[in-house]
């Protein structure tokens, strides 16, 4: 085999390895989480349930979210975040040493208003961490 010959099949190679690690990355990345729901229903004058459930692979040291976004469409048509929950303000976010876990809140809206919830779900065991963004679907307050 020739120089370029030689070039060619390493890059080939390299590029091979490269995407196999990619595709090993992403089947990492979610392997804490084994099923999720999040979820946004009105509760009348503009008052919106916050609602995630979550289920871990296995039982988990840590379980639940490590946010939750209040996102309110504006004037212009665009969403902008109006609230988060946090650990920090809310410590039932994150359950310990569960394979199952649930949060439920409430937030004030506007009523007429559309919102829809974004939330960064978490697990974490001794082996491994995962951390997924996961959506409702929009309500009308």
């Amino acid at each position: 085999m020739n120089k370029i010959g030689h070039r060619a099949t390493a890059l080939l190679l390299c590029v091979v390895l490269l995407f196999g690690l990619s595709i090993s990355a992403g089947a990492r990345e979610n392997r804490c989480i084994d099923s999720y729901d999040v979820k946004a229903s009105i509760l009348g004058k503009g008052k919106i349930s916050v609602e995630i459930s979550l289920t871990g692979t296995e039982p988990m040291q840590e379980l639940g979210a490590k946010m939750i976004v209040v996102n309110e469409k504006q004037s212009d048509g665009n969403y902008k975040a109006v609230y988060t929950f946090t650990p920090e303000k809310y410590a039932n976010l994150i359950g310990k040493n569960g394979s199952k876990f649930s949060f439920k809140s409430t937030y004030q809206g506007v009523s007429g208003k559309q919102y829809y919830i974004t939330a960064q779900l978490y697990a974490k065991n001794a082996k491994a961490s995962s951390t997924i963004w996961a959506g409702s679907q929009t309500v009308k307050a």
